[in-house]
């Protein structure tokens, strides 16, 4: 093939491609950066004889010569097919250059190894040169007859090419990063911005581009930094779409301007189109919420900021998020499933738990299931708390059993005799104010009755299920034992304070301080811990007692977790309790009691282990616990597992020998919000990874210019309203609060000022009920807080946006129309035909509008006047040509003139209810009647 030849198949080739001579900069820009260049140099000038000269340089890999024959020279041929970050995939873009007419053609190419240098004519004949690139890189220089006339005019065009061609390139990185292009000592590559009073710059990942504002729309569309294609609206970037930007005319608001870049976009043959892929959907999504933020930002310059504007941001956030789950099913499943998952597990544990299982109640609760052998840290399965609830709700102890006998391998046990002297209820009176309680059993049996320490039950109290209740017993340690019918019910008592009057318990018997008091023979204290206890022997007994607490907190450390419980089970349970406990070092409510119990009883005090159960706030905390109890002059209570700063009140630790249910209602409803929480982490880790997006926003507003501010807010939500296809039909400035609205006098203040949504407009015009008015029209007071905003045509930067506004009623031209009852004019024949007409039109159908005197109408005969409520009336203009003939026939036939009027009203009027020519009919029926 002959160069000729050769030349009309690339100008076949190049016909698809941009008219644009300067068009091959794009393509050798585009090379460069599919070589890799760090950089590009770009030189022209004019020489004498009439030829200029552009040189274009870069620094990349460069090109051996074997294959610039294979895939440079030839035609449609291209080594980058396979290469996904390749800007430039057909073969054609080199001989782009043929464009200008060049009459000759340089190319020189230089890689580590080899370099090369060809010449081509004007016929595009080759001839070898030597080599005179130094660098590596690739260098090609157009030869071409001049045509710009002077030095300083070609330097302008090439200059302006290259700003239209190379200035947003971007290297082959991976990472977006610009590519430097010198033309003439200086870089000409710029930073994407977009124009406007604001503008917003952004960064998705591959995706980078700006947002502005003008008075016409556009979107600039690159591909690596490659100019590819131009239009006016988003949609147009797909080729399936079949919504394009609305072609209006109107220039009363600002339209969205993109510049946007993708770094994996895939464009055709021709340059001018991006294939309509994933990569393309994804720049979409990412510039319309680019708009958003962009929108969001001006808006909260705009707006007072104060809670009243944060709680509309989430009201507006919520109401966003719920309008695009009704649009995306996917969304819709996920909110489905946030909700439903953690609902399920909550009804299946509130009202679906085994029956069984909801009844477990702690085991040693029952007499006969009494199993307790020695205080230690278990994990057991949990049970319902106890349905118990006691009045009034103070913080307290409720007693079991005690445990009074030291064992040396299994430490405090219940000894035979707690159960073997069963006694009757000693004889007691109640002096001081009774504590309450009501007890819910689900079954019979024998039962400790729970009782506040230090409190006796008193007599005649005990009831079950409302019915006197005498099947009560006390063991020789004061424990109460109730026998219990199958079946269980509802027991109540009355409990005493046994510390004061006659129920004092003052002293102990001998038997019972020495078995309080005395310890096995082997029990072996640690030498250090009896000096400790020795040291005290003569002190007082507060001394002591606090000495014992102190004691065994420095020992023990509270601790019942899996580890705690996991050495006791592994430890051997022969040996000495006390040494084996000091030898972990940490134990639970009745192991530190039970050491303090030790001390107590060294010290010569009478002590013992209680089990029970903690109070607080009138219910039964669940789980079981242990305290200390020593004699003086009654029994006192001592915890020792209480933090030092509890002062003497229970510290609710859930003792080890806790039964405790998973399925209480109150922890229920806890877990299903945190359930939802948990449900929500990925939707906060999406919205994190979103604000991690670089975005900045450019052109803000000075301080104290807040109104020119309002002023671009009110054009912007102008363009959407009048531009819906270019800000997306569902755009976010709908449904931000910038229409100031007139509201109610408050006392001492004059008219206060809220604002709307453009929607929420839209939405009350539809249904009639979105005014406009002055400040000072006495109507504007009258409608607002009724359900319908009046707009403020007062605000000089929303004045223009509301009159745009389709279906708003004016009540400044409904004042002006100065329209009254007929009855209220004096006797003119207009007021008496209108006077006429109305009590007819009530006589003949309910609904139907009166007619009143407008003297201030005078373009028109009649208007329809509809305000929000029930004022609905046809205001009549007295001196219209139409209405003034009718009142001259109404003085020579009243009838025929009413008649008459009616019919007008009929065909001009879209106030009276369907059925006109039933009206008509019965109206003439009723004329004729009254005809002489």
């Amino acid at each position: 093939m002959d160069g000729r030849e050769f030349r009309r198949w690339v100008e076949s080739g190049l016909r698809e491609y941009t008219r644009d001579p300067w068009f091959f900069l794009r393509e050798l820009a585009q090379n460069s950066r599919d070589a890799g260049a760090a950089a590009i140099w770009v030189n022209a000038e004019q020489r004498p004889g009439g030829s200029e000269i552009l040189t274009f340089r870069d620094n990349g890999g460069g090109m051996s010569y074997e294959h610039a024959c294979r895939y440079f020279f030839r035609l449609y041929a291209s080594s980058k097919e396979q290469d996904h970050h390749a800007a430039g995939m057909f073969g054609i873009g080199f001989w782009s250059v043929l464009r200008i007419d060049p009459r000759k053609i340089t190319i020189e190419s230089r890689t580590g190894k080899s370099s090369w240098a060809v010449v081509l004519d004007g016929e595009l004949n080759i001839e070898k040169i030597p080599p005179a690139l130094k660098n590596h890189g690739t260098r090609v220089t157009l030869e071409w007859r001049s045509g710009f006339g002077s030095q300083e005019k070609l330097l302008a065009a090439v200059k302006k090419a290259l700003l239209r061609y190379c200035c947003y390139l971007r290297k082959r990185d991976g990472k977006g990063t610009s590519l430097p292009v010198f033309f003439s000592g200086e870089n000409i590559a710029r930073p994407i911005q977009a124009p406007g009073p604001v503008s917003l710059t952004f960064k998705s990942g591959s995706i980078e581009g700006a947002v502005g504002l003008a008075a016409e729309p556009q979107v600039l569309l690159f591909a690596r930094g490659l100019p590819v294609w131009r239009g006016t609206s988003l949609q147009e970037l797909f080729h399936t779409t079949s919504t394009k930007a609305d072609n209006c005319e109107l220039t009363r608001g600002l339209a969205p301007v993109f510049i946007l870049n993708g770094n994996n976009l895939d464009v055709n043959i021709s340059r001018n189109r991006v294939l309509d892929n994933r990569a393309l959907r994804r720049m979409k999504k990412t510039a319309d919420a680019a708009l958003t933020r962009l929108v969001r930002f001006h808006a909260d310059k705009a707006l007072p900021v104060d809670f009243r504007h944060f709680f509309y941001r989430l009201t507006d956030l919520s109401k966003r998020a719920y309008r695009r789950c009704r649009r995306s099913f996917p969304a819709q499943l996920a909110l489905l499933l946030i909700i439903i998952l953690p609902l399920e597990v909550f009804l299946l544990n509130k009202f679906f738990t085994p029956p069984e299982k909801a009844r477990n109640t702690p085991a040693l609760f029952f007499e006969e299931q009494n199993r307790y052998t020695g205080a230690t840290v278990k994990t057991l399965s949990r049970a319902a708390p106890l349905d118990m609830s006691y009045e009034p709700p103070l913080s307290t102890w409720f007693k079991l059993f005690a445990a009074e006998k030291y064992d040396p391998v299994r430490g405090f046990i219940r000894s035979g005799d707690q159960d073997r002297f069963v006694f009757p209820a000693p004889p007691q009176r109640c002096l001081n104010p009774p504590l309450s309680i009501r007890l819910k059993l689900n079954r019979g049996g024998r039962i400790f009755l729970p009782k506040p320490a230090g409190y006796t039950v008193a007599p005649g109290s005990l009831t079950l299920n409302d019915a006197p209740f005498t099947g009560i017993q006390f063991n020789a340690a004061g424990e109460a034992v109730l026998t219990i019918p199958e079946g269980g019910g509802v027991l109540r008592c009355r409990c005493c304070p046994a510390t004061t009057g006659n129920n004092r318990i003052k002293t102990l018997t001998p038997q019972q301080t020495t078995a309080l008091t005395g310890l096995p023979r082997e029990i072996n204290l640690p030498p250090s811990i009896k000096a400790e206890l020795n040291r005290y022997a003569g002190h007082n007994l507060g001394q002591k007692v606090d000495k014992a607490v102190r004691l065994t907190r420095t020992i023990l450390r509270y601790d019942n977790s899996r580890d705690t419980a996991g050495q006791y089970r592994n430890a051997p349970d022969q040996g000495d309790w006390f040494l084996r406990v000091s030898r972990i070092g940490k134990g639970d409510c009745d192991i530190m009691n039970g050491i303090t119990v030790i001390f107590l009883r060294r010290l010569g005090i009478p002590a013992r282990l209680v089990i029970g159960f903690t109070g607080e706030e009138g219910r039964v905390l669940p789980g079981l616990h242990a305290w200390t109890e020593y004699f003086h002059g009654g029994w006192q209570v001592v915890d020792s597992s209480l933090q030092p700063s509890g002062a003497g009140l229970p510290d609710g630790n859930t003792s080890p020998l806790s039964h405790r249910h998973a399925a209480v209602p109150g922890n229920a409803v806890l877990y299903f919000f945190i359930t939802i929480i948990l449900s929500l982490c990925p939707l906060f880790f999406v919205i994190y990874r979103k604000k991690k997006q670089k975005v900045n926003i450019t052109g803000s507003t000075r301080e104290g210019d807040q109104e020119r501010t309002r002023e671009t807010l009110a054009q912007m939500a102008a363009g959407a309203l009048l531009r819906p296809g270019l800000w997306g039909y569902n755009s976010h400035i709908r449904y931000y609060r910038i229409l100031p609205t007139l509201h109610p006098e408050k006392p001492g203040r004059s008219i206060i000022k809220k604002s709307i949504s453009l929607d929420r407009a839209l939405s009350l015009a539809k249904a009639g009920k979105l005014l406009k008015s002055h400040r000072n029209n006495p109507l504007a007071r009258k409608f607002t807080g009724s359900g319908a905003a009046v707009l403020d045509k007062d605000d000089p930067a929303f004045h223009t946006l509301i009159n745009l506004l389709p279906g708003v009623i004016d009540l400044d031209m409904v004042v002006s129309l100065k329209a009254v009852p007929p009855d209220q004019v004096s006797r003119q024949k207009v007021a008496q035909l209108l006077s006429r007409v109305n009590k007819l039109l009530k006589k003949i159908k309910m609904g139907c509008p009166d007619c009143r005197w407008a003297a201030g109408l005078r373009d028109r005969e009649f208007l329809d006047v509809e305000l929000p409520g029930s004022a609905r009336y046809i205001a009549v203009n007295p001196g219209g040509r139409g209405v003034e003939m009718l009142a001259w026939l109404f003085s020579r036939n009243p009838q025929l003139a009413v008649y008459s009027l009616i019919k007008r009203l009929l065909r001009e009027s879209r106030l009276f209810p369907p059925l006109p020519g039933s009206i008509l009919k019965k109206a003439a029926l009723i004329l004729l009647k009254e005809m002489p």
